[in-house]
């Protein structure tokens, strides 16, 4: 997933199909964060600091963000929430 294209083609299914929580493998991106899309969806990553190797993600709705108080970049292949 290392194309901006691809996050939109992947939160238009999401939103097609009334999804709540998605997870994403092979991020690519570099880094950990929560980075806001539209419509109030939010995805949530954790990958290499340094590499765009490996990375995993969670794709959530605005009812799901809500409902995760705290999350937790342990590695580029785990989130904890």
């Amino acid at each position: 997933m290392n194309q901006i294209s691809k996050t939109e083609q992947i939160l238009k299914e999401v939103i097609q199909y009334n999804i709540n929580i998605a997870a994403i493998s092979e991020i690519r991106w570099l880094g950990s964060r929560i980075e806001p899309l539209q419509d109030g969806y939010v995805l949530a990553y954790s990958r290499h600091e340094n590499r765009r190797q490996a990375g995993v993600g969670v794709l959530m709705s605005p009812a799901a963000k809500r409902a995760i108080l705290k999350w937790t970049p342990v590695n580029k292949r785990i989130i904890f929430t």
